[in-house]
């Protein structure tokens, strides 16, 4: 398998969203502190010939660990399953124990991100909600250290990108502003990391202004 190479399909319908899908896992991972050897082809081949696709996934030594960015209420059920599909696949593939994060928009119930694939059998995928990260505490976090000139780690910078997504007091429109303004002063960062969260708050503000 060649190293470090990585394929993406868009397989949500909502298509506002096709850039974040490009790159919210991958926040997510390092945001969260996944420790990894090396990512993984996440394209698969089915015998119908039917192709099956991920959004990430990092090898360890001991397990793979695969990142799926849900944005879309509608046919749950449908995404699930080609999801179960996956896990039993890549992991028969690996021969390794495979853990599944699905990362979600704040407007998903997380109660109802549940698969039963057979009578009394239930395929439940770990949750990642945005609900679950305080996006005014980290805005206010941030905005403090630009102000006083303390340099941002990577994860700090990469987390602005999904901040908008995070629970918060604000109006959606309102926090993106906030977000994309506080972003643009910051300067002691990668150009290229810096663009593509830029260009991740744009598609937000498309989204929500």
């Amino acid at each position: 398998m060649k190293k470090n190479k990585i394929y993406h399909g868009y397989h949500h319908e909502d298509l506002t969203l096709k850039f974040l899908k490009e790159n919210t896992t991958k926040y997510i991972a390092k945001i969260t502190g996944a420790e990894f050897c090396d990512e993984i082809n996440v394209e698969l081949i089915n015998l119908k010939p039917k192709v099956l696709r991920i959004d990430y996934g990092i090898k360890k030594k001991d397990k793979i660990i695969l990142y799926e960015f849900l944005s879309t209420k509608s046919n749950i059920a449908n995404i699930l399953r080609r999801i179960f599909l996956y896990v039993a696949r890549i992991g028969y593939d690996y021969q390794l124990k495979v853990k599944i994060n699905l990362v979600v928009t704040p407007e998903i119930d997380k109660n109802q991100v549940v698969l039963e694939y057979s009578p009394g059998q239930f395929f439940r995928p770990e949750v990642i909600s945005f609900k679950d990260y305080d996006g005014d505490k980290l805005l206010s976090n941030i905005t403090y250290k630009v102000k006083n000139n303390i340099k941002l780690t990577c994860n700090e910078f990469l987390a602005l990108g999904i901040l908008p997504l995070m629970k918060t007091k604000h109006e959606a429109g309102v926090q993106v502003v906030k977000t994309l303004e506080l972003a643009r002063k910051i300067t002691d960062i990668d150009d290229e990391l810096k663009d593509s969260v830029l260009g991740i708050l744009i598609v937000l503000a498309d989204k929500f202004i």
